[in-house]
């Protein structure tokens, strides 16, 4: 695939990213465009990557980029919040619309992992976007919390957060921790990760204690219940970082939902020609090109 290096604004804030195309990429045709959006510390050089490798050559175009203060785009270093990256991904669809490359009534969104449940966020109202697809994510903040702790383990996790919000507003400032005491991973996702993802440049950072009030808080069971367009879930059978009933959830509220059963964990697939992954990624763009 070829790769064109972009930049655009969220917020003032510049965010850095690569419009994926096809080795095969012709300038004066419009390709229908994949935003790819990251999980969790917002990296486009992992999975939206990925996808890209697997997408452009059926045919899409695909736009990755770094969350705000993620990799290699602006802004505070550790501060991640999910409403502020839903606002990032809304600002990417309005800086798609306007090249020449993209097929204006062919933008979709796709969502890994903690992206799952922003891009059905994103989609929210946005006519330029024709359907949405959630890989591997959660959907519910407070009910992936309470399948990530015990009740005592929540409890001390609230109490954490009143502390660290009591702090922001009466000192303005904020706690910088470890990216996963907030995020607990399972072992078996903690493996790969340990494995493929900590040695990639800007992953392993500190992150804002203040993501733990930004989980808790969000949901888009009901945001997805009034998309106007059509949405597509996959999840692994055997996920424990994001529990299958995470995914369930969101299944039995929003009727029509079309829902894929991914013969695998959280990301122990997630490798360019894993079998698993492949089939995936053909399952995903065949549905895409139903609905554009």
């Amino acid at each position: 695939m070829k790769e064109k290096y972009v930049e655009f604004y969220s917020d003032q804030i510049r965010l850095r990213g690569t419009l994926y195309l096809p080795e095969d990429f012709n300038a004066t045709m419009a390709y229908p465009c994949i935003v790819a959006c990251s999980g969790y510390t917002g990296l486009n050089a992992i999975y939206p990557h990925l996808f890209a490798e697997v997408m452009t050559p059926k045919g899409f175009v695909v736009l990755g980029f770094d969350y705000r203060g993620c990799g290699e785009s602006d802004g505070e270093r550790g501060r991640l919040l999910l409403e502020e990256q839903v606002k990032d991904i809304r600002n990417g669809i309005t800086f798609l619309k306007y090249q020449t490359e993209v097929k204006q009534s062919g933008m979709v969104l796709l969502g890994w992992g903690m992206g799952a449940g922003l891009v059905i966020r994103a989609a929210e109202k946005n006519p330029d976007i024709r359907a949405v697809a959630g890989i591997n994510g959660f959907y519910n903040g407070e009910s992936f919390l309470r399948a990530s702790f015990s009740d005592e383990g929540l409890g001390e996790l609230l109490v954490k957060m009143e502390a660290d919000r009591r702090k922001r507003v009466f000192e303005g400032t904020f706690r910088l921790t470890d990216p996963f005491e907030a995020y607990p991973l399972d072992p078996e996702t903690n493996d790969v990760v340990d494995e493929r993802l900590r040695p990639v440049k800007h992953y392993n950072i500190p992150v804002s204690f203040e993501l733990a009030e930004s989980i808790y808080l969000f949901d888009s069971i009901a945001a997805a219940a009034q998309l106007t367009q059509p949405l597509f879930v996959a999840h692994g059978k055997g996920n424990k970082l994001h529990p299958p009933l995470l995914a369930e959830e969101l299944r039995k509220a929003v009727p029509g939902v079309t829902f894929h059963s991914i013969d695998g964990k959280h990301n122990d697939f997630m490798t360019l020609n894993d079998p698993v992954f492949e089939e995936l990624a053909d399952a995903v763009a065949e549905w895409f090109f139903t609905h554009l």
